[in-house]
């Protein structure tokens, strides 16, 4: 077993996580794929545990705080997301949180998603 998070991280991001779009969303004229929370979390799931790495979230205030912590030497990496609630009401909240879980777990265990929420993303502006 690894004997800190790093060490574990590192096995961890030697493994192929991928998680693939299967969710179709649109925004006004666009539609979009991208892989959902279930997606994110099985693509690392078996890669973080088998590893000894727990991933725990919970929402402090405005923001998502997200651990990943190791088991076996208790080291861990702490990520802040702010929770961004435009509609104001619990389902926009209960939204805010699904989104920053996913892209929480996605930043820090390292999953390739290819996804596009909401275009802006892969804008480029025209070359003059």
């Amino acid at each position: 077993m690894a004997d800190n998070i790093y060490t574990a991280l590192l096995k961890v991001q030697a493994t192929a996580m991928v998680a693939k779009k299967k969710e179709t969303a649109k925004a006004g004229s666009f539609s979009y794929k991208y892989a959902d929370l279930d997606e994110v979390w099985q693509s690392c799931r078996e890669a973080l545990t088998s590893n000894g790495i727990v991933v725990v979230q919970a929402q402090q205030g405005n923001s998502l705080e997200t651990q990943l912590v190791h088991a076996a030497s208790d080291t861990k990496i702490v990520s802040i997301t702010p929770l961004i609630n435009q509609k104001g009401d619990m389902q926009g909240l209960g939204s805010a949180i699904t989104y920053a879980r996913r892209y929480a777990v996605v930043t820090m265990a390292g999953v390739i998603t290819d996804d596009d929420d909401g275009q802006t993303a892969s804008y480029r502006p025209p070359v003059a």
